[in-house]
């Protein structure tokens, strides 16, 4: 479905944005409206924050923009059960919990406004939720969960005149992705120096990998790009089930369409992984039939 050339006058309608500290909800919120903040993890809190939904707008709920998201962890064995919770707590049960929440308060807008416009849940994935990048296993797991759940919500409420739309962008230069290099590298490197087989690995195999993983990723997009996809959608008389944002990350998603994950896996693996662990290995099947 295409974005429709008219769009949804906003006016008098209620939209709450997740996730407004910085970066894509930070400004798209300062375009729209002033909201208030809340634990997204905290099923308790959201609850109280439907109730309060509930009753300071009768007329219902127009959008639910589910942009919280937390980018941490690295190499799956050097994150911590802790981080994955962490991770997967704010970018997946975040929305999850949102979503459960607030969809009575999107039925009664549709209550209200029968043949209206369609109220709509936007969730912002990445296309790490469609193409998994090898030291960002955290990160992808929860964006390929809220792919999946986000495809299974839009399905169901179709029938109940809600609207659910995806925007997957690749990396833009927020605060998420670009900010705190120092303490991301320091990060990791505590990560290595708490496993129990470090030497596996090598020192050089690690600050290769250390700068790496702090150095802002190829061909980044101005904010502004998923800003502008995300107030479309937002506006769209009738909004697209999934869009992404970035040539870069069409690219990236059709890789992983269109080539056989030998194929993909190996592009992946010398484009995000710098080097080879001191402790690699070649067993079994060997040349191309051991990547099938």
């Amino acid at each position: 479905m295409g974005l429709s050339a008219s769009k949804v006058p906003l006016a008098g309608h209620v939209v709450v944005i997740t996730g407004c500290d910085t970066g894509f909800g930070n400004e798209t919120a300062r375009k729209l409206a002033a909201i208030h903040k809340l634990d997204v993890a905290d099923w308790d809190a959201v609850q109280a924050f439907a109730e309060r939904v509930d009753s300071e707008c009768p007329e219902g709920l127009y959008c639910l923009l589910n942009n919280a998201g937390i980018y941490q962890g690295s190499f799956f064995t050097w994150t911590s059960v802790d981080e994955f919770r962490k991770v997967l707590d704010v970018n997946l049960m975040g929305a999850l919990h949102m979503m459960k929440a607030l969809v009575p308060a999107m039925r009664r807008f549709v209550r209200q406004n029968p043949t209206g416009h369609a109220p709509r849940i936007v969730n912002i994935t990445s296309v790490a939720g469609r193409a998994t990048l090898p030291s960002l296993s955290p990160y992808c797991t929860s964006k390929y969960a809220l792919e999946a759940l986000s495809d299974s919500v839009r399905m169901e409420l179709r029938a109940f005149g809600i609207r659910v739309a995806l925007i997957e962008p690749w990396f833009a230069s927020t605060p998420m992705v670009v900010g705190n290099i120092e303490s991301r590298g320091k990060a990791i490197m505590a990560r290595y120096q708490a496993l129990p087989h470090r030497e596996d690995y090598g020192s050089d195999f690690v600050d290769k990998m250390v700068a790496r993983l702090t150095k802002p990723p190829a061909l980044m997009m101005n904010p502004i790009t998923v800003i502008n996809a995300l107030l479309e959608t937002i506006e769209a008389q009738e909004p697209r089930h999934r869009r992404i944002v970035g040539r870069a990350g069409i690219l990236l998603v059709l890789l992983y369409s269109v080539f056989p994950s030998w194929l993909s896996d190996r592009i992946m693996v010398r484009g995000f992984i710098a080097g080879v662990p001191k402790g690699a290995v070649k067993n079994g099947k060997q040349g191309l039939l051991s990547w099938l």
